[in-house]
């Protein structure tokens, strides 16, 4: 739901695959779904961007993965994007919304 606009303006297609139900708080987890999904939205360069959600079990463990083409990010800079405040970018290259 507070994704609906942008979704609808940049005409993104959202797939999921067979996610679980798991016990989580319910607003960190949708925070960082939002967050994630909304970057790739915003990051997708010229074209209508695809965005893969999925999840698998490994030792025992949930990996989400949230996937689009494009611009990824480079190896180097991998460890900077979950510190708080951390641009990639410049704002003239990507404006932040409105």
């Amino acid at each position: 739901m507070d994704l609906q606009a942008s979704i609808r303006e940049s005409g993104a297609v959202i797939i999921d695959g067979n996610l679980p139900i798991i016990s989580i708080d319910p607003l960190q987890l949708k925070q960082l779904f939002v967050n994630l999904i909304s970057n790739a939205i915003k990051f997708r360069g010229d074209r209508t961007p695809e965005i893969r959600i999925s999840a698998l079990v490994k030792n025992g463990a949930w990996i989400f993965a949230v996937k689009r083409q494009r611009i990824g990010i480079e190896p180097q800079y991998k460890e900077r994007i979950f510190l708080i405040f951390q641009r990639l970018h410049t704002r003239q290259k990507y404006p932040v919304p409105a």
